[in-house]
Parts: C-alpha cells; sequence; structure tokens
C-alpha cells in the first residue's frame, strides 16, 4: 500500500468514527426552575440510560439538577428541580 492509499485509507476510517459518534449526539431541553427559561444541552448516552448532574443555568446562574431518562426505544425524557442549597 502507497502512502496516499493509507492516507486515504485512514481519512475512510475517521470519517467513519466521527458519523458514528455524531449518530450519538442527541439535543434536548429542559426548562430551569428558577427563571423558567428553556435550556438545550447535549445528551452523553454513554453515561447511561438514567442520569442526574447539577448544571448552573446559564440565564439566572441558578443550580438545577438535571434528570435524564433515554428509553429502550431511543425516547428521551429530561426535566430539571431546583437544587436546594
Amino acid at each position: 500500500m502507497n502512502h496516499a492509499q493509507k492516507n486515504a485509507n485512514e481519512k475512510s476510517n475517521f470519517e467513519s468514527t466521527v458519523k458514528d459518534t455524531e449518530m450519538l449526539r442527541d439535543v434536548a431541553t429542559y426548562i430551569c426552575e428558577s427563571c423558567g427559561e428553556e435550556i438545550e444541552l447535549m445528551l452523553d448516552h454513554s453515561e447511561g440510560s438514567h442520569q442526574e448532574f447539577i448544571e448552573d443555568c446559564p440565564v439566572c446562574c441558578r443550580s438545577n439538577i438535571v434528570h435524564v431518562e433515554i428509553g429502550e426505544n431511543g425516547g428521551v425524557r429530561v426535566w430539571a428541580t431546583a437544587e436546594i442549597a
């Protein structure tokens, strides 16, 4: 295999990996409990089907506990509750 063929093969493998990764990127939204703003977030399917994490609202800066459920059929449910300090 010459140098040009090797580079083309590596590029093809890289593009395939990028496409596979992009398929797992989903965008979801939730409503901030404090200000009512709709917040967009990227879903990370590698973290499992039931996720919970704390995220500060980019509008009012208050903390939300974000809950994510990803069903077996691919359906996604996202909601937030206010973090009580």
